[in-house]
């Protein structure tokens, strides 16, 4: 996906991160039981070396929502 963003191009991508604890996994509803799971697989791909590497690599600038009202 990294792969096939345009130079130039402004990208949102929302997510929520965040490690799987006994306090996170009591955070859910019916019909979404996974939600510390799931917020564990986005902290996980976003600080694995590849990732970090191919972001690094295409130059691309990550910026956290606070940066956005700047």
């Amino acid at each position: 996906m990294l792969e096939s963003l345009k130079p130039g191009e402004t990208y949102l991508f929302v997510d929520h991160p965040g490690i799987d604890t006994p306090e996170l996994r009591a955070i859910h509803h019916i019909g979404y039981e996974t939600v510390a799971v799931d917020r564990q697989g986005v902290t996980d791909t976003w600080t694995d070396e590849r990732v970090r590497n191919t972001v690094k690599r295409l130059g691309i600038q990550l910026i956290s929502y606070a940066d956005l009202k700047k």
